[in-house]
């Protein structure tokens, strides 16, 4: 499973970004700096994103860059799916985020999510 997207980085963006999880807002040449987190919330730029509709718990993330996300830079960004595996009641999603500017990978972020199950077992306290 794959989806692609371009997505536009804009100072408002990045500042609002930045002011919500209370990083220092970094500037180079009157551009901000995205803070290393930042394509956490690329998720939203696609349309029906995967795992749009469910309960989901962060696992974990990774960011491996190559230069930093700039003000201006319009991204071209694939989402792959990389792993699914069920265990229980859980199903654990392996995700890599891939953007690329100019043709140039720019950061790769790899997330793992966990899928919550719904149990139809009602227990009772007798």
């Amino acid at each position: 499973m794959r989806y692609r997207q371009q997505i536009k980085l804009t100072n408002a963006w990045i500042k609002r970004y930045a002011q919500s999880i209370g990083a220092p807002l970094q500037q180079k040449n009157n551009a901000f700096i995205a803070p290393s987190t930042m394509p956490t919330i690329f998720w939203q730029c696609f349309p029906n994103p995967p795992l749009h509709n469910c309960v989901v718990i962060h696992g974990s993330q990774q960011f491996i860059y190559s230069k930093p996300l700039v003000s201006g830079m319009v991204l071209d960004c694939e989402l792959t799916l990389v792993k699914r595996k069920k265990l229980d009641t859980y199903t654990f999603f392996v995700f890599e985020l891939t953007c690329k500017y100019n043709n140039c990978i720019c950061v790769v972020s790899t997330i793992t999510l966990k899928q919550v199950g719904v149990s139809t077992e009602v227990k009772s306290n007798k």
